[in-house]
């Protein structure tokens, strides 16, 4: 069933209509792009409880990555691996709205949650935008190591966050809604750090 109420995002009117699906708020270095229409569930599986993992994998289309910075994806669907049997699934519109009922129906036994709401999610872009993230992150970010279908749980400055590597130049972060203004001040103030010093 399609949302019937009308999301709201908690950084929208913060920057004008910058967020907006699709526009930029930031350009060159850095543009960050606020991805509202995405659903994210949490599905956490028994341990050792193959035949319901078995379950999920055959609704979602892929084989739940294991490695601890893996991403599997299959038409639209995306499995993050967030710790020993807890993923997330990263859903595009229309295929999320009907994924819910989807999973409950195919696994009774996991727990599903949908954490929609409870996150920000922003697509960062730009040749500067792993430097960008170095300044508040001590994780390696080269893209030898934090390489594209990869992803990890991290701190950014003093924030909990998510980094999945989309491509060289493009990373999507998720964080808590309610810190998603202060980590959207904070990119911005980053990137406009980045700026002087290139000016200089």
């Amino acid at each position: 069933m399609a949302d019937k109420v009308a999301r709201v995002s908690a950084i929208e009117g913060h920057f004008g209509d910058a967020l907006n699906e699709g526009e930029n708020i930031i350009e060159k270095k850095l543009s960050i792009k606020e991805r509202r229409s995405l659903y994210l569930f949490s599905v956490g599986i028994p341990k050792g409880d193959i035949t319901s993992r078995l379950s999920i994998e055959s609704c979602i289309g892929f084989i739940l990555p294991d490695p601890p910075i893996s991403v599997n994806s299959c038409e639209g669907i995306r499995g993050v691996w967030l710790q020993p049997n807890r993923w997330m699934l990263v859903a595009e519109q229309p295929v999320g709205n009907k994924l819910e009922s989807r999973l409950r129906n195919s696994s009774p036994l996991s727990t599903i949650r949908n954490i929609t709401t409870g996150r920000v999610v922003l697509r960062l872009s730009g040749n500067s935008v792993r430097d960008i993230l170095a300044k508040g992150c001590s994780a390696d970010l080269h893209p030898r190591v934090f390489r594209p279908e990869t992803a990890m749980s991290t701190l950014l400055g003093h924030f909990s966050v998510m980094l999945e590597s989309i491509d060289k130049d493009i990373i999507d972060l998720y964080i808590t809604r309610s810190f998603g203004l202060a980590c959207l001040d904070w990119l911005k103030e980053a990137r406009n750090e980045l700026n002087r010093r290139s000016e200089v």
